[in-house]
């Protein structure tokens, strides 16, 4: 049984470090994220090693009206702690290279071009129904 489970585990993991696969995963949360904030959500190229570490390559997140609003050529996180089930998320460092984040009010308008994701991480669900992620980040760079 044991080495079933072994087997198991070794298998999705081995799974997990194919880049096709971690290609169609990113795709997958960047479409579900597009279609959630009504802009488009883009990560070029993905690299994930296993609760440890991820590199996201060439992302690119538009606002409401189709302009660039946030560019990144990599960001990498280091990760010390990442559970889904107890929603916690520790990094021991986040690294963005080559960042840019075009935030502007544009004229007769009463919010920034950020609001909208702002608006998007705010829950909309009772105090009670709340599903609150802890999150951790000794540094950002």
């Amino acid at each position: 049984m044991l080495i079933v489970l072994f087997l198991l585990i070794v298998g999705a993991y081995s799974v997990i470090k194919i880049p096709a696969v971690q290609s169609w995963c990113v795709n997958r949360v960047t479409n579900v994220l597009s279609n959630k904030l009504g802009a488009e959500v883009n990560v070029g190229s993905v690299d994930i090693d296993f609760f440890t570490k991820l590199v996201l390559n060439d992302l690119y997140v538009e606002d409401e009206k189709e302009d660039t609003l946030i560019t990144i050529q990599q960001l990498t996180a280091d990760f010390n702690v990442f559970s889904f089930g107890d929603k916690y998320f520790d990094a021991s460092s986040i690294d963005l290279y080559n960042a840019n984040l075009r935030m502007k009010k544009r004229k007769g308008e009463t919010h920034s071009n950020l609001k909208f994701i702002t608006d998007y991480l705010k829950s909309s669900k009772p105090d009670s129904l709340k599903e609150d992620w802890d999150f951790e980040i000794e540094s950002v760079s």
